[in-house]
């Protein structure tokens, strides 16, 4: 019966490599951890200066609509129409509260986004309300950023002072969409930057690990070549010894002496076997195969090797 079987086992990795490999672990653990917070700040910036950028645009587009009416006191609505198609934009106009209707424009698009606007323009209506009654009143611009579900809308509200002594009140709504893709993009490169660089910064630590390695590699080479080089030269003189000690007579007072000599050398030459199978193991893959043990003659072995060598008194 089989004590246990034991199956083909992996060949174990070197100390080394188990070493480096640490190593390498640890350095693109803080290699991401680093990338990651660069990238995140400049990510942050990335997105203000985009931002910001797309605001000055809508800005722009804005002041280039309004003039128009704060110069020539009129409205061109087919201009409004034209810019609205051509740049993604939601105008409103109203004149002492009440809506100014665009020929051109279908729909009331503006509806939702303008109740919206209502929290976020207390300021600016303070400031108009304020002008009431004075006889030179100046332009109130405000500009903000709407939240409707998932879209995101850039706005401004630009309240326009008549000859009249009314008010042309302009909402002008722009959809962020560009803005969006713009910031996906940039997004998608600044993850594709991250990953390249930790993967860059891994690679570089591969490298310099295994080049700081090359001298103890050397070392352990060393120490494999000599431990099997010395096992086979010790292997040529422990067999003259075991067979000239087999030679001497068996009986009398030498007896004692030939049992002695022969229990060392077969203790040294089992050493030497190891030192041999140590040197086999590190250089090759360990195979460990199903064996049955006899039990019996184990012990017997066990037995006999403590009887050669045990203390001889008296």
């Amino acid at each position: 019966m089989p004590l246990w079987k034991k199956k083909k086992a992996a060949e174990p990795a070197a100390p080394l490599d188990v070493l480096r490999w640490k190593i390498v672990a640890v350095n693109i653990l803080f290699a991401a951890m680093v990338v990651a917070t660069l990238c995140f700040v400049a990510a942050r910036q990335g997105k203000n200066a985009l931002e910001e950028k797309h605001r000055l645009a809508f800005a722009s587009l804005c002041s280039a609509l309004e003039q128009p009416i704060l110069e020539t006191q009129t409205i061109d609505h087919k201009a409004i129409y034209s810019s609205a198609v051509e740049n993604r934009l939601v105008s409103a106009l109203f004149e002492k509260g009440a809506p100014i209707e665009n020929p051109y424009l279908q729909g009331d698009d503006a509806a939702p986004l303008l109740t919206l606007s209502e929290p976020m323009l207390e300021e600016a209506r303070q400031s108009v309300d304020g002008q009431n009654g004075l006889w030179a009143k100046t332009v109130v611009r405000q500009a903000y950023t709407l939240r409707d579900g998932s879209a995101l809308w850039f706005a401004e509200y630009c309240a326009i002072p008549t000859a009249s002594g009314n008010w042309i009140e302009m909402y002008l709504f722009q959809d962020a969409a560009t803005f969006r893709q713009e910031w996906g993009r940039m997004q998608l490169l600044y993850v594709a930057v991250a990953a390249g660089g930790v993967l860059a910064l891994g690679a570089l630590a591969f490298a310099l690990t295994g080049w700081a390695m090359q001298p103890a590699r050397r070392a352990e080479r060393m120490e494999r070549e000599f431990l099997a080089a010395a096992s086979h030269e010790l292997k040529s003189p422990l067999a003259v010894i075991i067979t000239s000690a087999e030679l001497l007579p068996s009986g009398g007072e030498e007896a004692k002496y030939r049992a002695n000599i022969l229990s060392e050398a077969h203790r040294m030459a089992q050493l030497v076997q190891e030192l041999l199978s140590l040197s086999r193991l590190e250089t090759a893959a360990r195979q460990i195969m199903p064996a049955k043990l006899d039990t019996e003659a184990f012990l017997w072995e066990v037995y006999e090797t403590w009887w050669r060598q045990r203390p001889v008194t008296g």
